[in-house]
């Protein structure tokens, strides 16, 4: 009955992953509840209004959020608010908005601590908060009795362990240079390096230097010591011995500290230990080759002591400095093993633990013949607190490896709201967000000497010698035992926190929503972390490379732990009141490609008082009621997201490969090595489900959830657990495909050293006695593949590409169903894209899938191969469809071929996009551009940060991005030059600037040309100017800047090195484009009726034919050019909504930009204008289908024709069919229309400030007629913020509709008789 039950229970949840394929109309007409996006809800600063609660709730409904998060959160800038966070007022709001939540229509959740990170609150004492172990020495002469209190940690508020050990050889042996020379000369650093009085630390200057370091006598030496104290430095240098004026190294030398935080780790300031090899020295130098931060030296020192290498990290103590800590920021090389002697004798070890009195005294003998440390363990709080909030709700972050501490940091937020709200009136309160991991790592926690022993059947205690730096019986055991615990404290943190807060969530009938990484100290593993969740999410930026890891991460953890919905926190943006929907799609559209099926709007913030915009953080997009576009017209634009997400929570991830993840700890991100091949696709898979929910099935990787992966990839990596390698040597040998280099050992202690035995046994059994590469083994029914690329191990293995053909401008992502296969794609550009990709798919019709429109059909311009469909597709800027395979294509013919008048004009001809081989730094960066303001023109440099007041096109990524050494470009146009930057650590540099001869007051092609580094710029084909190369490996940045001040259009981002005819040519192309006229025929031009019949879609007279795939043709002729009409001339009425006082019409008798009126009411307007015309037509025949195209609107616009809403055009083109309301004879034609608040922040600065802001226009405190509703002292503004936006003189942005707006046909002609 049990295995009847588990068996209904996997086919139901197979069910629920793999919908039927006659259920995707019904998902993607009306998507279900499960696509409504989520927000992050922020209550700021203590401002909260129950009147501002239902209005914002109302705002969310009507633009289509089906639940809001709760944050209680702080932000620099923003004025104090009346409603304490955790005062009883506060605690009556939040109830009142779970309820008013459910009566309008909106979920409310909360986020689980007061700020955004993590858990914790007043509430915990130090003794639940997270800890970690501190030690401190008394040194005991042999044969001697101690009799008295060890010394205690300063920090420590709870005793671990009393241990001794003998003090190991060359324990003290400090040596001190007698002379240094330093080159060049450091002021200052001799003195302090060379003298023992105590001379003060040296501040270093941020360059190069070389310190020669000679010593009276050869000296013995195992450890370099280097002392910043708490001064942020990122060094690279090199340590070598010099002899008869020979150097020879003896290691590089490399420290990253310049985040200096709580959340770096709670020894983020110790020193940084070094390991040599053993060697004697009497003249030493060390090279430093970089040097940045503010680096002040404290302390050099050399020792012949063996010491534990980057001992600090290794304990977790000190983290990586950066928000995405690469894969190996945690990996260290194996080290050379100490002077015999000179470790801790392990054997030796003596716990005094129980013999320690209650008042903390000890007495003990100590064993004659050495001297003895006795080492006093206790616990630390590591001080992190959660936040940002304000102070009333700051406290301890709760123990993340303690479910007794998560519970009664449960208790003490959530769970003193649900004794405060009936269950029934809560049943809109489903969830409790836990934001990304920012409050750094603990190590230690209670009970977990048992835990520990438990779990690696050795006990830990012993080894805590090693906290203090010292090797504990070899430096390969000391890293295994430090190994076992990061990797206990990763498993703890997903077990116990997450797992522990799920658990007490799910009692209540609630569900943790998690972000399943961290980017400031995350002491976990990311994938295990999210599984032990309920749902998941990553994060991106908008105008950012934040996310680029995080929604993989995300996606993948949701793909192996079988979570159907894997979210995103979206559209963050660190620029206000810029984002509409037509600049956030490429990003949105982006993330899902990535796998993410959800969004949490990031960020709503709550609007206590009546006045707009209000306030604003420095991050997120403006999503609130507040906002000129989002409560009134985002519905158009969540409703394309919830149809691509109704599709993309169907079946599951097509993915060929399985990377996998690795066991080391902490882990947040993982490696693709060797490269994934263009056109498939992966995830990242860890041990946890590897040995758990993996099987082999088919040859393939398969999840209880139906994902199944072809391959499986190791990681570069030496070592494995054997119970891991056992467990992949049994997939082998049913089949799995492996491929990797054969582990050496193990990583653990465990076991030690027979599990080194085991893990070798296996590997031979895999890999062979003697593996070479390139080596392919067959292992029973599978293979293994060494020092193989993926291309050269699909090839093998006969495996085509997923999605063969595409230009990488066209992104994807594959979804499998049962009996349907539906891939997304994405024009990640702003200009047309024409491609002709291959979809690894046979047999089946390509059904097109227009998200935004909510259009289908099936096309029937595609060629179907034995193995694969090749489906020509023509995408519109930023475009996007869905390509659905589910019919059989039977015999219905298909069209490889269309002409019009013998010209062809779409055919299923491959196109091959080959990647450019191009040097480093070798680019083009190109966009038609008109700008509207002038800029800084800086001197030409190579450094430097000069970037303020510019207008940028594009704003260069950092360098960090791509590595060390790296930069990002990016370029601004102003009316009199253009400057282009590069963008790495503390530098944004003007690599190239021009002065324009005259202004730029038309449009132009600009064309930035990076050759091997060094810039060139190109106008309208023509070289102007050359830059200077900044030293640094040059990348483009591919995001337009939304905040251009102008017109930009057809940004292109082209990688290697093109000629100057092909620039002229790019620029030719680009005037041209402006003028195009209208495509002949509309996408997909051919597509097969109901019945099979092929159907023409034309815009344009002439004779077309379809060459079939069975080598007939068919034909039609439109002898007639279709209707058309133009209708930006003529009465319009023009209806301006201002917000202060009756609305103003005008009747203008032809569009034009807002920004260009004379009126200052209209110049400086932000909201809606509603136009309205009136036009007639004459009947169109029973084929024809009529468009509507605005041709530009800024930025967004809602469409009615004689009373029916035709629904909201948001994006290029803003064009919508209006068949269904078009009337023979005169229509009637509404547009609602919004721009951005841009416009009006400048009007209001050309009027006298009654904000009260500071100098720094920042609103400190709110004005009194806000808290009273009184009149406004100066009535013409309209806006307050609590954060000036813009300048006086700031251009103003384009604003309105601003055509042309036409009408036209399109022809839909069925076969003829």
């Amino acid at each position: 009955m049990t295995s009847l039950r588990a068996l209904v229970a996997c086919f139901a949840a197979v069910l629920t992953l793999t919908v039927c394929a006659d259920t995707l109309e019904e998902r993607f007409d009306a998507p279900p509840d499960s696509t409504k996006p989520y927000m992050y809800w922020y209550w700021l600063n203590n401002n909260v209004s129950a009147k501002g609660i239902t209005a914002d709730l109302e705002a969310m409904r009507r633009a289509g959020v089906g639940e809001a998060f709760i944050g209680h959160v702080i932000s620099d800038g923003i004025p104090e608010g009346t409603v304490p966070i955790l005062s009883p007022s506060w605690w009556q709001l939040v109830e009142f908005a779970v309820r008013e939540g459910e009566r309008i229509g909106v979920r409310v959740g909360m986020f689980n601590c007061p700020g955004w990170s993590q858990s914790g609150g007043p509430w915990i004492t130090p003794e639940q908060s997270m800890r970690y172990l501190v030690s401190a020495e008394t040194r005991v002469a042999g044969g001697t009795t101690f009799n008295g209190e060890p010394a205690r940690h300063a920090k420590a508020i709870q005793e671990v362990a009393v241990i001794a050990y003998p003090v190991p050889a060359q324990d003290n042996a400090l040596a001190r240079p007698t002379r240094v020379v330093c080159e060049p000369e450091i002021n200052g650093l001799a003195a302090r390096l060379t003298r023992t009085d105590g001379t003060s630390p040296v501040k270093l200057p941020t360059k190069p230097f070389t310190l020669d370091l000679y010593f009276d006598a050869p000296m013995p030496l195992q450890t370099l010591t280097l002392d910043f104290g708490d001064s942020p430095v990122r060094l690279a240098g090199t340590l070598a011995t010099v002899e008869n004026g020979t150097a020879t190294p003896l290691r590089d030398i490399s420290i990253y500290r310049t985040r200096l935080t709580t959340a770096m780790g709670p020894l983020v300031a110790a020193p940084f230990d070094f390991s040599l090899a053993p060697v004697t020295a009497r003249h030493l130098r060390l090279t430093v080759s970089r040097l940045e931060g503010a680096p002040v030296l404290h302390g050099l020192r050399f020792s012949g002591a063996a010491r534990i290498d980057a001992a600090v990290e290794k304990q977790l103590g000190r983290m990586y400095p950066e928000p995405v800590p690469p894969a190996d920021a945690f990996l260290w090389p194996q080290q050379p093993e100490p002077t015999p002697g000179t470790a801790v004798d392990a054997t030796r070890i003596v716990d005094l633990t129980a013999r320690v009195a209650q008042d903390g005294t000890l007495t003990w003998q100590a064993p004659a013949g050495h001297d003895w440390v006795i080492a006093r363990i206790g616990m630390a709080s590591t001080g992190a607190m959660c936040g940002p909030t304000p102070p009333q709700a700051q406290g301890l972050e709760c123990d993340k490896m303690s479910r007794e501490a998560v519970s009664a940091h449960f208790d003490g937020m959530i769970g003193k709201f649900l004794k405060r709200i009936p269950a029934d009136a809560r049943r809109g309160f489903q969830h409790i967000t836990l934001d990304s991991y920012e409050v750094g790592p603990q190590n230690w926690t209670d009970g977990m000497r048992d835990i520990f022993r438990d779990t690696y059947g050795y006990d830990p205690v012993p080894w805590l010698a090693c906290l203090s730096g010292r090797v504990v019986a070899s430096r390969e055991q000391t890293d295994r035992f430090l190994w076992d615990w990061r990797r206990l404290v990763a498993d703890l943190v997903a077990r116990n926190y997450v797992g522990g807060l799920k658990a007490a969530a799910n009692r209540h009938g609630l569900k943790t929503w998690l972000e399943n990484y961290g980017h400031w100290g995350f002491p976990g593993e990311s994938l295990q972390y999210g599984g032990a969740s309920d749902d998941i999410g990553g994060e991106y930026w908008l105008w950012s490379s934040l996310g680029d890891v995080e929604c993989r991460l995300a996606s993948s953890c949701g793909h192996t732990y079988g979570k159907r919905v894997v979210s995103a926190e979206a559209f963050t943006s660190g620029k206000n009141f810029v984002q509409t929907p037509a600049n956030m799609k490429t990003r949105g559209d982006w993330c899902m490609t990535q796998g993410i099926n959800h969004f949490v709007l990031h960020v709503y913030v709550h609007q206590p008082y009546a006045v707009q915009p209000g306030l604003v953080p420095w991050f997120g997009a403006d999503f609130n009621r507040n906002s000129t576009w989002f409560a009134e017209y985002g519905k158009g634009w969540t409703d394309y997201l919830r149809r691509c997400c109704a599709l993309l929570q169907t079946g599951t991830h097509a993915a060929d490969v399985a990377y996998f993840f690795g066991e080391d700890t902490p882990r947040m991100n993982g490696l693709q090595s060797p490269a994934l091949p263009a056109g498939y696709d992966f995830d990242y898979i860890n041990a946890e489900i590897l040995l758990t929910h993996a099987t082999c099935q088919n040859g393939r990787l398969t999840l209880p959830n139906g994902q199944s992966y072809r391959v499986l990839v190791l990681p570069p990596s030496d070592t494995m657990t054997p119970r891991l390698l056992a467990r992949i040597e049994t997939f082998v040998r049913q089949g799995l495909v492996l491929v990797g280099a054969p582990p050496q050992r193990s990583p653990s202690l465990a076991g030690y050293p027979a599990c080194d035995s085991e893990v070798k046994a296996v590997a031979t059994r895999l890999w062979g006695d003697a593996p070479q590469t390139p080596q392919l083994r067959r292992v029973q029914q599978g293979r293994v593949f060494h020092g193989y690329t993926l291309e050269q191990v699909f090839a093998e293995l006969d495996v085509p590409p997923d999605v063969a053909h595409a230009p990488r401008e066209l992104l994807w992502t594959h979804r499998t169903l049962r009996d349907a296969d539906l891939f997304f794609v994405s024009n990640q550009t702003e200009k047309p894209l024409k491609c002709v990709p291959e979809f690894r798919v046979p047999g089946r019709i390509p059904e097109i899938w227009d998200a935004q429109t909510g259009t289908r059909c099936a096309s029937a311009l595609f060629e179907a191969g034995p193995h694969a469909t090749r489906v020509p597709l023509c995408l519109e800027p930023a475009g996007s469809r869905f390509i659905v395979f589910r019919k059989p294509l039977g015999k219905h013919p298909t069209v490889h071929v269309l002409t019009r008048n013998g010209e062809t004009i779409a055919s299923c001809a491959a196109v091959t996009h080959a990647p450019t081989a191009s040097e480093p730094g070798s680019f083009v960066m190109a966009a038609s551009v008109k700008p509207t303001k002038t800029i800084p023109l800086p001197q030409q440099a190579t450094r430097g940060v000069q970037h303020r007041d510019q207008n940028f096109v594009v704003f260069p990524a950092h360098g960090n991005t791509w590595g060390d050494g790296h930069s990002g470009a990016g370029f601004s146009v102003g009316r009199n030059g253009i400057v282009a930057f590069e963008h790495w650590h503390q530098n944004i540099a003007p690599v190239l600037v021009w002065a324009a001869p005259t202004p730029i007051e038309r449009t132009v092609h600009v064309a930035l040309v990076y050759v091997k580094g060094k810039p060139s710029l190109y106008i309208d084909g023509r070289l102007v100017h050359q830059g200077v190369a900044s030293g640094q490996i040059a990348h483009p940045t591919a995001d337009e800047d939304a905040a251009f001040a102008g017109m930009c259009d057809g940004l292109t981002l082209t990688e290697g090195t093109i000629t100057e005819a092909e620039i002229v040519a790019a620029a030719q192309r680009a005037r041209k484009a402006s003028a195009a006229a209208r495509p002949a025929v509309a996408w997909p031009p051919v597509t097969y009726t109901a019945s099979g019949a092929l159907t023409l879609h034309a815009q344009a007279s002439g004779t077309y034919t379809a060459r079939l795939s069975d080598g007939t043709e068919r034909h039609w002729t439109i002898a007639a050019e279709p209707n058309s009409a133009q209708i930006e001339t003529g009465t319009w009425t023009v209806t301006f909504q201002h917000p202060n006082r009756a609305a103003q019409t005008c009747r203008w008798e032809a569009l034009m930009d807002w920004k260009d009126a004379d009126d200052p009411d209209i110049r400086y307007f932000s909201g809606t204008a509603v136009y309205e015309t009136r036009f007639p037509w004459q009947s169109s025949g029973a084929n024809a289908r009529v468009m509507l195209d605005l041709g530009e609107v800024k930025q967004i616009a809602a469409v009615t024709l004689n009373g029916k809403d035709l629904g909201v055009l948001w994006k290029k083109p803003f064009r919508v069919d209006i068949t269904a309301a078009l009337r023979t004879g005169d229509n009637t034609l509404t547009v609602r229309v919004a721009n951005t608040w841009f416009n009006r922040f400048i009007g209001d600065e050309q009027l006298p400030d009654d904000t009260g802001a500071n100098p720094q226009g920042v609103l400190e405190t709110w004005p009194e007629w806000v808290l009273y509703n009184t009149r406004r002292p100066e009535p013409r503004r309209v806006t307050l913020v609590n954060r000036k936006q813009v300048k006086k003189e700031t251009p103003l942005h384009a604003s309105g509709l601003l055509g042309p707006v036409t009408l036209f046909e399109k022809l839909v002609l069925g076969e003829a008789p």
